[in-house]
């Protein structure tokens, strides 16, 4: 279940003269869990039923249900991958300190970036904004580490945050390993993977239906558009924005976007997700 957005029961009509799959369907339509239920018969297993129908759109583990003005994903923007790995060390050299740390650890981190000693994702020095503002900048660090798992509510880091630590320390923060560790991380607790389906399947849509795109521009503002029309996001600029940071990630970030022409949008088509990597990391036990 921790890995599948639908859920199926597929029972017999009758078992020991009990009509159990009539009394499964019963108790499935009063759970808050969306799952399907399928009866077959006994003596033609080909003679299916659909008693509970399966979703139209995925609920469970790997999505909370769509809510009008709510995005499912792990929030990205602005952020670096450098950043990451201090908040990581940050926060477990802090672990034993008692109450909520979070706000200490992003303060040691934030003097660092003000002061230019923070790396971008292409490894080189950042150049930020001397007029940083510390409340935004903590939000966009702090909802992600929640959502990813990366800490506790208190900020102390969690088993997941400690391993990916400890493959950053081995490794180096701008390696391989520890991009794709905490690329397993944005996939399945961010639901980044769950994002990246919604925007392959719209791509496909988008072909299928002849509606053409030949710039990334236009290209993310019809999939800005069919997101929100799946309920992700109140206003059209919001979605678009998420959209580009995502880019940013997939791509400059966790390389797991294919190129061309040193350019993550391929004209006509628009973003490919290298799926073979993808898979290779979701394989992978970093925790």
């Amino acid at each position: 279940m921790t890995h599948f957005s639908h859920s199926t029961l597929i029972l017999p009509e009758i078992a020991e003269n009990f009509n159990i799959a009539d009394y499964i369907s019963g108790i499935v339509r009063n759970l808050p869990l969306k799952v399907a239920v399928i009866s077959y018969e006994p003596t033609n297993i080909r003679k299916l039923k659909i008693l509970v129908p399966y979703p139209s759109q995925p609920v469970g583990p790997l999505e909370r249900k769509a809510a009008i003005g709510k995005a499912f994903w792990a929030f990205w923007m602005d952020e670096s991958i450098h950043e990451f790995y201090l908040m990581l060390k940050r926060s477990y050299e802090l672990r034993s300190l008692p109450g909520d740390i979070k706000e200490k650890v992003f303060k040691d981190i934030f003097a660092m970036m003000r002061q230019g000693k923070t790396y971008a994702n292409d490894g080189t020095l950042r150049k930020l904004s001397g007029h940083l503002k510390f409340s935004s900048w903590f939000l966009n660090y702090r909802l992600p580490f929640h959502h990813c798992g990366l800490w506790s509510l208190d900020g102390k880091p969690t088993i997941i945050g400690t391993r990916i630590l400890s493959i950053g320390d081995t490794y180096g923060w701008d390696s391989e390993e520890f991009k794709n560790a905490l690329a397993k991380a944005y996939l399945i607790n961010g639901k980044h993977l769950l994002l990246l389906k919604y925007v392959w399947d719209i791509q496909i849509n988008l072909i299928n239906n002849g509606i053409m795109h030949q710039t990334q521009d236009n290209y993310l503002n019809k999939v800005a558009d069919e997101l929100m029309k799946r309920g992700f996001g109140r206003a059209h600029r919001g979605v678009k924005r998420n959209l580009q940071a995502m880019i940013s990630l997939w791509g400059g970030g966790l390389k797991i976007l294919k190129t061309r022409k040193n350019s993550y949008y391929f004209r006509g088509f628009g973003l490919v997700p290298d799926w073979g990597k993808i898979t290779t990391i979701l394989q992978t036990e970093y925790w």
